[in-house]
């Protein structure tokens, strides 16, 4: 038989949504890729698999929306242009095009994992072995699980889609309904058991970058630990744990079994030392399932550097989008200046007992030097280029190493997904949801894992922490440089948790909404008030005298203060507003994008989960 490639992305979009599958199966021949000539070998057979990793599957998901709903809208990260600020206000609509594309990005990958489990084992060549057509089986069904695992986390109730070709054949898009969370998580446990039957147990492929036995129990640990979390109902079909205990004592064990399967030397967290490889270097021991992105032309590789790249230096001298983006001053503040992952997550200056910065010297991936400076533009002999001056005083470091690459938007890099140090996280948070249901107690349960994390990042132990715990507001006197003109000002203050800690393990990973969805579950209003918190009007201006003169390049302040003080000289001018959230109107499942609400599909909530845990779910 002739298998032909067909990436049938039935939600890519209303021409491919239900009223013109048809004429999509209908293409020429040479739209499709024919394999019978390719499929031939073991080797081939890799080889092809790899496309669900990363390249050309990925890239429009982590292009723009991974980070703009992972690190944007949790509040993370200070960003405010275009339809991706509109993430970090949280005052989107299903218009924003970024969610279009990370919608129809995920079904993408899904129709390509759906290729492989269904189609590929009936058209490879017979000297293609047995076992190897079942790890690439497997392979497909982890990263499957995963799409859906975003897609259920993200949107909610979505679309169930396991057969493209054969809904398609059979004209059946249409009656395809949304399915419910409990059925789509029903799907992600199946797609992760079956891929841990039938992966390797040990690092396999030529950089030991594919997946095995520990991804899935991992994977399964962060299902088990979020479908925990579901304790009230939040709309009528909505997904309620039926036994939270039972599914954070679930999670725990498959992290004890990950823990044994990855044996004594691997569960240790990369030293002190070697943090900073873990995302510098490629396939680094820490990271158990990742996104694998190459070097390439557009869409082959990761669009990180040239997204988050303070400057052209920092993107092998092509184009960088990233001037204006940091680390949010709520969170940049927030690290203990002896923590590790400070400096690993940003660029930034120290500042020194009289306040003035100091440039900081960090190492790129070509070893070369870079010497950070808050205004580089003030300085005659910057080295570096035209530099912007952050508006939250730093500027995003992880993934961002002047990596050398043949397109801009084609980042050789590999995007962690589960590391070490999150089973130890998720174990000491199961550990605590199990030890008390409130999320604001201060409890020692799960604090050997906590700490395991703060020793590696160089800071010592606590004794108690809480999975939220409130910040308070704190007032400050502030004065222009004069020292004449003073007021109070009040600001956040930040109090260590989980969920600061989760930050600051794992800042720009795309991790922190999933992280608040949890909370969320768990107490609603603990999750709102965690929102508010992250002041996102918070960006720093140069400070000024009383003549609204710039005091001195390395002299900066909140602009909200700059402003009310400059009302003491000019009492009529009026204060700018700074963006404030209304938590009330947060949108916990992200609206279907306008694009496929318009398309029509059918009503109503598939509901059967036995049909699903069975392999019998139709379409």
């Amino acid at each position: 038989m002739k298998l032909k490639l067909k990436y049938l992305s039935l939600l890519a979009g209303a021409s491919l949504m239900f009223s013109s599958c048809e004429d999509f199966l209908d293409k020429k021949s040479e739209d499709a890729i024919t394999l019978d000539n390719y499929l031939v070998s073991d080797e081939n057979l890799l080889t092809f698999t790899y496309q669900v990793y990363g390249p050309y599957a990925w890239d429009s998901y982590e292009d723009k929306f991974s980070w703009c709903a992972g690190e944007l809208m949790p509040g993370n990260v200070y960003h405010n242009y275009g339809d991706e600020g509109q993430f970090s206000s949280l005052e989107f609509n299903n218009t924003n095009a970024l969610l279009l594309n990370g919608y129809t990005s995920l079904y993408n990958v899904i129709s390509r994992c759906n290729m492989l489990i269904n189609e590929m084992p009936k058209g490879v060549g017979p000297k293609v072995s047995e076992e190897a057509v079942k790890k690439a089986v497997a392979e497909a069904k982890m990263y499957r699980g995963y799409a859906y695992f975003l897609l259920t986390e993200y949107w909610g109730e979505t679309f169930l889609v396991l057969k493209n070709s054969d809904v398609i054949t059979a004209g059946s898009a249409s009656q395809i309904q949304k399915a419910s969370r409990e059925v789509l998580y029903a799907q992600i446990e199946k797609d992760w058991k079956e891929a841990y039957d039938d992966l390797p147990a040990t690092p396999w492929g030529k950089n030991g970058e594919r997946v095995t036995k520990v991804s899935a129990k991992g994977m399964l640990a962060k299902l088990y630990l979020t479908m925990a979390s579901c304790q009230n109902k939040l709309a009528s079909n909505d997904y309620v744990c039926p036994d939270p205990d039972k599914f954070y004592n679930d999670a725990i064990t498959a992290i004890n079994e990950t823990f044994e399967e990855l044996g004594a030397a691997k569960k240790e967290l990369a030293t002190t030392e070697d943090y900073e490889n873990i995302f510098m270097t490629r396939h680094h021991k820490e990271v158990l399932f990742a996104l694998e992105f190459e070097s390439g032309e557009y869409g082959a590789g990761s669009s990180r550097q040239i997204q988050f790249g303070r400057s052209k230096y920092l993107n092998n001298e092509k184009n960088a989008y990233g001037g204006g983006k940091g680390l949010s001053a709520t969170i940049f503040e927030n690290f203990d200046s002896k923590d590790i992952r400070k400096r690993a997550c940003c660029y930034f200056t120290a500042s020194d007992k009289d306040g003035d910065y100091d440039e900081y010297m960090y190492v790129l991936n070509n070893a070369g030097p870079y010497e950070y400076r808050i205004a580089p533009s003030n300085w005659d002999d910057s080295k570096f280029g035209d530099e912007s001056r952050s508006p939250v005083l730093n500027h995003c470091r992880k993934f961002v190493y002047n990596t050398p690459l043949d397109n801009e938007f084609s980042a050789p890099l590999t995007f962690p997904i589960l590391r070490v140090a999150d089973l130890y996280l998720m174990r000491a948070e199961a550990k605590m949801a199990l030890a008390t249901k409130d999320v604001q107690e201060k409890i020692s349960a799960g604090i050997e894992d906590v700490n395991i994390v703060r020793n590696r990042a160089g800071l010592g132990n606590v004794e108690t922490i809480a999975m939220y715990d409130p910040d308070y507001v704190q007032n400050r006197t502030i004065c222009d440089a004069s020292g004449e003109y003073c007021d109070e000002f009040p600001y956040y203050v930040e109090k260590y948790d989980l969920m600061i800690e989760r930050v600051h393990e794992f800042a720009f990973e795309n991790q922190s909404w999933l992280d608040v969805k949890r909370l969320f579950y768990r107490n609603e209003d603990a999750a709102k008030n965690y929102l508010k918190e992250r002041d996102r009007g918070w960006f720093y201006g140069e400070a000024l005298n009383i003549e609204g003169k710039a005091v001195k390049k390395n002299d900066f302040m909140r602009q909200r203060d700059i402003c009310s003080l400059s009302k003491i000289q000019n009492p009529d001018k009026p204060e700018p507003e700074e963006k404030v959230i209304d938590t009330d109107k947060v949108q916990w499942f992200l609206p279907l994008p306008v694009k496929i609400e318009n398309a029509g599909y059918a009503a109503g909530l598939y509901t059967d989960v036995n049909a699903v845990k069975s392999g019998n779910y139709p379409y």
